[in-house]
């Protein structure tokens, strides 16, 4: 009887044990060295010291406006802070972000999707379209969210466009940046 005795009590031990560490949280996703930095992705796709005009279409929801933006009067701070604020090349997001890659031999391209599989992270997905001829970034978009009322989706073809859209309740702005 007392081997019974013993062993209930073990299970009953790793019952317990078991049942306590289902309350931690546990990550699933890929490991950080696989995540794409997107500040890096920026950087090399617009040279931002180069003396350009932008065309700057802005839509909302009365409208659209169009102008033309100096290299001087371009937003440089907010738009870097977006990519970095966004960026998945964090010690902290290691496991955070699940990868599915698409190839697509007909216009040789491959697509990296990163998804974040924890609730509460500020980027939710990424999206990298790769050229596969010339080994560039042919396309990046992202989605980041701040709560339930605001997010934004930002796309960027390098030296084509950088388009950053905002939502939020009743609300929702584009601005569209054309290379010129």
């Amino acid at each position: 009887m007392e081997l019974n005795n013993s062993m209930f009590y073990a299970l009953l031990f790793v019952t317990i044990c078991s049942a306590s560490s289902c309350g931690e949280e546990e990550y699933t996703g890929d490991e950080l060295i696989n995540y794409p930095d997107l500040e890096l992705v920026l950087n090399e796709g617009w040279n931002m010291d180069s003396a350009r005009n932008y065309l700057k279409v802005s839509r909302n929801m009365k409208g659209a406006d169009s102008s033309v933006v100096a290299h001087v009067d371009m937003p440089w701070e907010e738009i870097n802070s977006l990519f970095k604020k966004a960026n998945l090349q964090k010690e902290k997001l290691d496991h955070h972000y699940k990868i599915d890659m698409l190839k697509d031999s007909a216009s040789q391209a491959t697509t990296f999707f990163y998804e974040s599989v924890v609730p509460d992270d500020y980027t939710r997905s990424v999206s990298i379209v790769g050229n596969e001829q010339n080994q560039g970034v042919g396309s990046l978009y992202f989605e980041t969210s701040e709560g339930d009322k605001k997010s934004k989706r930002v796309l960027f073809v390098p030296q084509e466009l950088l388009q950053i859209q905002m939502r939020e309740p009743q609300r929702i702005t584009v601005d569209t940046y054309y290379f010129e």
